[in-house]
C-alpha cells in the first residue's frame, strides 16, 4: 500500500522504526506521509508546584493504559528541593494502579499488550539495575498469571542508560534531579523524540518560558495528555512528521490548486 501509485496519502501511528520504513518506501511515489510515532515526554516539576496534584499528576501521567501510551511522562525531572516528597507523592498514588484484568471494574491499569512486551519491558527494568539505577518502587510481576507489571519508578539513573534513552512503552518512569530551568531544558531536550512534554508550576511566566524551550509538539501545563480534538497533535524530531488532528490535520490530506485563466 506504501509503495502503490494510485495511494496517494499515507498515515501512520507507531513505533519510530517502522515510521522511518514507511517514510523510506513511500518516497518511491513521493506520497504525502504523516506519521505520529514514538516518545519520551518529559515531566517537569517546579519547586512552587502543588505536590498534592503533581505526584499523582506525574503517576497518571505513566501508570495509565500501563504506560502503553506514546506521551507516557517517562522521564520525570523534580528539583532537587522537593524530589523526595515528589517520589513520595509518585509512590502513595502508584497504590492506586494494582494490575488487574482490564474488565474488572476495580482496575485502573490492566496488562501490557503480550509476552514479548512483558519481556522486553521486564529487560530494559534489568539493564537500568545493571548500569546502576535504583529500583524505589516496583520492577517486579505481582503474578505468573499473566503480562502483569507492577507500577516502577526508577532512580540515580544517567543520561546514557537505556531506560532514559529508549521508549520503553510500560509502566516504568525513570526519576531524575535538577536545579534550575536552564538544566532541566536541556535535559528535557535531550532526546531523540519530541512529542509531549508536561509542566507544573503555579508560575505562569515560569510555565511559558519552559514550554517555549521545550522540543515537543504538545506542552500540559499542571496535567498531562489532556486532548482536544480541534487542536493540532504530533511531535518533533524523531516522533513523527506533520499534525493529526484540528485544522493542520486536515490540511495534510488536501492538495492544493492553483488555477490561472486570462480572459
Amino acid at each position: 500500500m506504501v509503495k502503490h501509485a494510485q495511494v496517494d496519502k499515507v498515515a501512520f501511528t507507531g513505533s519510530t522504526e517502522i515510521g522511518k520504513l514507511i517514510n523510506r518506501n513511500a518516497t518511491e511515489t513521493l506520497k504525502r506521509v504523516t506519521l505520529e510515532l514514538g516518545g519520551k515526554s518529559p515531566v517537569v516539576i517546579m519547586p512552587d508546584a502543588d505536590l498534592s496534584l503533581a505526584g499523582p499528576g506525574a503517576a497518571n501521567a505513566i501508570f495509565f493504559n500501563s504506560g502503553q501510551v506514546c506521551v507516557a511522562g517517562s522521564r520525570l525531572f523534580a528539583h532537587r528541593s522537593v524530589f523526595d516528597a515528589v517520589i513520595e507523592g509518585v509512590a502513595s498514588a502508584a497504590a492506586g494502579y494494582v494490575p488487574r484484568p482490564s474488565l474488572d471494574p476495580a482496575s485502573r491499569m490492566g496488562p501490557l499488550v503480550s509476552q514479548e512486551q512483558f519481556d522486553k519491558v521486564r529487560g530494559y527494568i534489568a539493564a537500568g539495575q545493571r548500569d546502576g539505577a535504583s529500583v524505589v518502587l516496583g520492577g517486579t510481576a505481582p503474578t505468573a498469571d499473566g503480562y502483569y507489571l507492577n507500577p516502577t519508578v526508577l532512580v540515580n539513573v544517567n543520561p546514557q542508560m537505556s531506560v532514559v534513552r529508549e521508549e520503553i512503552f510500560g509502566p516504568v518512569v525513570v526519576a531524575q534531579r535538577f536545579d534550575d530551568l536552564d538544566e532541566v531544558a536541556r535535559a528535557a531536550n535531550d532526546t531523540c523524540y519530541g512529542l509531549g512534554a508536561g509542566i507544573w508550576t503555579k508560575d505562569m511566566a515560569v510555565m511559558h518560558k519552559l514550554a517555549a524551550r521545550i522540543k515537543a509538539g504538545t506542552v500540559w501545563g499542571n496535567c498531562h495528555a489532556s486532548l482536544d480534538l480541534s487542536l493540532p497533535f504530533g511531535g518533533y524530531k524523531q516522533s513523527g512528521l506533520g499534525r493529526e488532528q484540528g485544522r493542520a490535520g486536515i490540511e495534510a490530506y488536501f492538495e492544493t490548486k492553483t488555477v490561472v485563466i486570462k480572459l
